[in-house]
């Protein structure tokens, strides 16, 4: 414009002396003038000259911008990039673009610090490997934490089985990327769980299948009635999947063997309750008519849950006002018939409880001759053989159940009392000892021992073990007139006349009882 002699048009600052400076600066790094096309130009730049660096490239760049406003807007600005530049550190005016260049100012400007890194990195590295070695090692344990519960549960180790899963659980609780293995886990605690539930509920009702029939104190039936029912009432934990509801049930069936368990325990159960009920005070027939009420109400509950059974037609019977006068009345035969073992034999225990003995055998032998291993048919057949005066046969049978359960006390109480039948009292003392051994609670054997000590006049034994009797379950009564007897046998009148009224004042109806009484009242001194 000067040249030509035109009006400048725009104004003209300082900002074209900073484009002048880029193109004394290009052209010292390059060896030659910026070519017409600038972007071209700064594109050039490193390539004429290697050892321009990215940031001194984008500074010239700058410089030679087309429009004043993308320059420096002032030689300050320009100066104090140039110095950042020479002493390696981050410009302020252009873009920091690469980062290899970035890292080199760094380290120039801070020599010492890459030890310092490095052994941070190493650190970090070790802290990883050891947080990672941690980490595998806690997901092993835990597996076989999971394999050993497993194992467990198979063999009905239902404790540790617990245990071990839990305790793996807990040990992955903060491993939020091991969802699958704690989803396992805790199905694994659930089933331990539920498996310890059922195996409960079945070591209870097999008691209560030892103490049916047996002479327990009122207080004793009453401890074990009142177990029934609160496990009644809280069935349907026991099995999953179970509801209260009937129409819910149409697709869940129970296994065999926990549904033996409940139709027991309902059967049991309610013949208990009505038993409790009549020895309370048979005058009172409102409350005895309650009792046969709410246990066929029970009896129906156990049909919804187990299904329609045989044993249920025949308990339901015993509580009916329309049931037969007498067991001959009934047809076995027209009742839903019987093709296992459990059958035959639940239908011969309640045959004895109705007293056809004869038939009772046949049903039992039935059972034994379908399974001879099932313990329970063996073990009514020892008390059937027995009741029928057949003591060998009972001794056969006993024997049988305690080669199928030697750690059950009552098998080798039943031995014993066959073998007191046949005079074998050597044999008897031993049983008893060992049942006594196995439980000490076992009542029943205590009053037998008790008896038989006081025949072999061993008094102190026969004592302690008649009090041991009462104490655990014997129905008073019978505990005090063996006292009296005791005492009768060492010729203490006074003491024995004292029991007989103990046994009288707990059972009136005593008919031993009563007969001692008038015993000791014609042989009073």
């Amino acid at each position: 414009a000067i040249r030509r002699g035109t009006a400048i048009t725009q104004r003209l600052d300082g900002r074209s002396d900073i484009y002048s400076l880029g193109i004394l600066l290009y052209e010292s790094l390059a060896g030659q003038l910026p070519v017409a096309d600038l972007d071209a130009a700064r594109r050039d730049l490193r390539k004429a000259n290697p050892q321009v660096s990215q940031g001194l490239e984008d500074i010239v760049s700058k410089c030679l911008a087309v429009s004043p406003k993308a320059r420096y807007q002032d030689a300050g600005q320009l100066a104090g990039d140039l110095r950042c530049h020479v002493a390696r550190l981050p410009l302020r005016g252009v873009a920091n673009r690469s980062v290899v260049e970035r890292w080199q100012k760094w380290r120039r400007r801070k020599p010492h610090a890459m030890p310092v890194v490095a052994a941070g990195l190493a650190a970090v590295l070790m802290i990883g490997g050891i947080g990672g070695l941690f980490y595998r090692d806690r997901i092993r344990t835990a597996e076989a934490f999971l394999v050993q519960s497993q194992r467990e549960l198979l063999g009905k180790e239902y404790a540790p089985a617990i245990e071990h899963a839990q305790t793996a659980w807990n040990s992955l609780h903060w491993f939020p990327l091991e969802v699958n293995l704690r989803g396992r886990l805790q199905t694994q605690i659930e089933s331990a769980q539920q498996a310890q539930t059922i195996a409960s509920l079945h070591d209870f009702v097999e008691q209560l299948r030892f103490l049916d029939n047996e002479q327990l104190s009122d207080t004793k039936l009453a401890e074990i009635a009142a177990g029934c029912n609160k496990i009644w009432d809280a069935r349907t934990r026991f099995a999953p999947g179970m509801t209260e509801d009937p129409q819910d049930q149409s697709e869940t069936a129970l296994d065999e063997p926990l549904r033996r368990d409940f139709l027991d325990l309902a059967i049991l159960s309610a013949r208990l309750d009505v038993q409790l009920a009549n020895s309370e005070d048979k005058s009172k027939t409102d409350k005895i008519a309650g009792a046969r009420h709410q246990a066929l109400q029970k009896l129906n509950e156990a049909q919804q849950m187990c299904g329609s059974s045989i044993l249920l037609d025949l308990a339901r019977r015993d509580y009916q006002e329309t049931s037969p006068n007498s067991v001959g009345d009934i047809r076995l035969n027209s009742l839903a018939p019987s093709g296992n073992a459990w059958e035959h034999y639940a239908i011969g225990r309640w045959l004895m409880h109705h007293g056809d003995l004869i038939e009772a055998q046949r049903q039992l032998a039935l059972a034994v001759d379908l399974e001879p291993n099932e313990f329970w048919a063996n073990f009514e057949q020892t008390r059937c053989d027995f009741e029928l005066g057949h003591f060998d046969q009972a001794v056969t049978a006993a024997t049988v159940c305690i080669a199928l359960a030697p750690q059950q006390a009552a098998c080798f109480f039943n031995r014993a009392i066959c073998f007191q039948s046949l005079g074998r009292d050597d044999d008897a003392l031993d049983d008893l000892s060992r049942a006594l051994q196995l439980d000490p609670a076992l009542a029943p054997a205590a009053l037998a021992r008790g008896i038989l000590w006081g025949r072999l006049q061993r008094y102190a034994e026969s004592k302690a073990d008649l009090e041991s009797a009462l104490a655990h379950g014997s129905r008073p009564s019978d505990v005090y007139y063996q006292l009296a007897r005791l005492s009768l046998a060492q010729h203490d009148h006074s003491a024995a006349t004292n029991w007989v009224q103990k046994s009288l004042t707990a059972d009136p109806n005593n008919a031993t009882s009563i007969a001692l009484q008038k015993e000791l009242a014609t042989s009073a001194p």
